[in-house]
């Protein structure tokens, strides 16, 4: 019983951490003013293909945000239904480690897709991430989907390549015209951490019953 007790306590102070750490947890990227945020579309039209480009993890950094055009950076002419490839290929830079990664559609009507069963869809220097999870929240109304990765840490120096596609899913029929924006981070959000501290909470409390 006082085990039980104890381990209740140590979920509570847990989450009290995280809950009042706010955005201290809202991680994002460093180097930003060195990256490009605007992307035209592949010579041929099937995606995009981005990279070579140094990534910094840093604790008050903000999150990457991407502009998808069409060619020349006109904008893109989707049909519902339509899909997409973006492929990104990054480096795990300076000396902050990696265990995640974190993309968001900010563009209503658009969506990951993938085929099933899922392929890898995160690579470290040209194989599978170890220890790949995947997460897919698929989108609304107001806003698309979004897609996390968790694995073991990679270390600074790593070539990573994301391999994911897109689609545009309008169900009324209708064509869009226009540019796509993704937000990307590799790091929670204070959301994401709050979440997790509630659910250990919740578990230790049934524990104790």
């Amino acid at each position: 019983m006082n085990k039980q007790r104890t381990k209740v306590m140590i979920g509570v102070v847990m989450s009290g951490i995280l809950l009042s750490g706010g955005y201290a947890y809202a991680q994002g990227v460093g180097n930003l003013v060195t990256l490009p945020s605007v992307f035209p579309l592949d010579e041929g039209g099937g995606g995009w293909t981005i990279g070579t480009y140094p990534v910094m993890r840093d604790p008050d950094g903000p999150a990457w945000i991407k502009t998808l055009t069409g060619a020349d950076g006109q904008s893109i002419v989707a049909e519902p239904g339509q899909i997409f490839h973006l492929i990104e290929n990054l480096i795990v830079c300076p000396s902050l480690g990696w265990t995640d990664w974190h993309e968001q559609i900010l563009t209503p009507g658009w969506d990951w897709v993938w085929q099933e069963p899922v392929p890898p869809l995160f690579y470290v220097n040209g194989q599978p991430a170890p220890g790949l999870v995947m997460v897919h929240t698929p989108g609304n109304g107001s806003v698309g989907g979004s897609v996390d990765f968790y694995f073991d840490e990679l270390p600074p120096g790593t070539q990573v390549s994301i391999r994911k596609t897109l689609q545009y899913n309008d169900t009324t029929g209708a064509l869009f015209v226009g540019h796509v924006q993704i937000k990307e981070y590799p790091t929670p959000e204070p959301a994401t951490l709050g979440f997790l501290a509630l659910s250990g909470l919740v578990f230790l409390r049934r524990a104790r019953v």
